[in-house]
């Protein structure tokens, strides 16, 4: 330990010096989210011996959920829960806490964020990845999703909630720094962070601390979006397939069968259709590039994507087959379906 550590824990309790940190991880999704909180996790203890506190009896899934919930809700028992992690965390002589909930972004309530500041000193950590990207990635978990599958049956360009993306994520950062100061809200490039290999390694930079033989990588597991073949055969299925069992059953084989768990990347958008979306991004991209990372760019401007071919209709067919023999279900492809979307 550091030296007087133990004298500054006695000033914490006392609370005669700042207030703890509160590092929130707020998303967005589909940026590593699940892999950074299955790291923190796991190496719960390991970053303990660094003073940086996970509120583990608070976590569900490896995410603070009942506090998320309660907050969405405004409940105001979710200050006794922050009031509880922060008497564990000086009782482990720690004087950091990291939360990591990508839920977080659907928070609308500035007075909860003003509570947190004055709370804390309050941090707050967002991954943002190149819109187009985002849109495919989100496009392929919520097309393949049991409960919102049908809504997505329609081309990428359609999808619902994606019609405010050129300005989300300025609108995101807006509402946290109405009620927190902009310069602790910390914009991370996921694309660069990927591109590096870095993604673990970049979150820990924002500790103070470096990806080493301390903390253990095997066990961190990733939500990878599922490819471009799966998306597309799970959109043909018609509605007949109702039961949410079967229905799981189906896609968590389908990521594993030989002749389609290889498939492509879910790349969707044209090469016209990406630089059009691109185009419209950019001012958002340069103000925030402006106002949290000293003009450099947020992201590349490589918009040349080969676009893979669809899934044929003889793997369709196999697949078919294949299924009616393993679930015992005769499954259908809509009418008229076409992969080319």
């Amino acid at each position: 330990m550091i030296e007087g550590f133990d004298s500054v824990v006695g000033l914490l309790k006392e609370n005669k010096m700042q207030k703890i940190k509160l590092y929130l991880h707020i998303g967005i999704h589909k940026t590593g989210t699940t892999a950074i909180q299955n790291f923190l996790y796991v190496n719960k203890e390991s970053l303990k011996d660094n003073w940086i506190y996970i509120p583990s009896k608070h976590l569900s899934d490896n995410r603070p959920q009942e506090l998320l919930f309660k907050i969405l809700d405004n409940n105001l028992e979710y200050l006794e829960i922050l009031q509880s992690m922060k008497q564990e965390c000086i009782e482990n002589n720690c004087h950091t806490i990291v939360l990591s909930n990508e839920d977080m972004t659907k928070m609308r309530d500035i007075d909860v964020v003003k509570q947190l500041n004055d709370m804390f000193d309050l941090k707050i950590v967002v991954y943002l990845r190149r819109q187009d990207k985002y849109i495919e990635s989100n496009y392929s978990f919520f097309a393949t999703l049991f409960e919102t599958r049908y809504e997505y049956k329609k081309p990428i360009y359609e999808v619902p909630a994606m019609g405010n993306i050129t300005t989300y994520y300025c609108d995101l950062i807006d509402f946290w720094s109405s009620g927190m100061s902009k310069s602790n809200i910390l914009i991370k490039r996921y694309d660069q962070a990927v591109k590096n290999n870095n993604l673990l390694g970049s979150f820990l930079e924002i500790l103070g601390l470096d990806l080493d033989e301390r903390f253990n990588t095997i066990e961190t597991t990733k939500n990878v979006s599922p490819n471009k073949y799966v998306v597309q055969f799970m959109l043909g299925i018609d509605n007949s397939l109702n039961d949410r069992e079967t229905y799981n059953n189906i896609f968590n084989w389908l990521k594993t069968e030989s002749i389609i768990k290889n498939g492509p990347k879910a790349i969707f958008f044209s090469k016209k259709d990406r630089i059009e979306l691109m185009n419209k991004c950019n001012g958002c991209n340069q103000r925030l590039s402006s106002e949290f990372l000293e003009g450099k760019s947020i992201f590349n401007d490589d918009y040349d994507i080969q676009v893979p071919e669809s899934i044929s209709p003889e793997i369709i067919n196999r697949l078919v087959q294949d299924i009616k023999s393993k679930f015992n279900i005769d499954i259908k492809i809509r009418e008229n379906y076409s992969c080319d979307h």
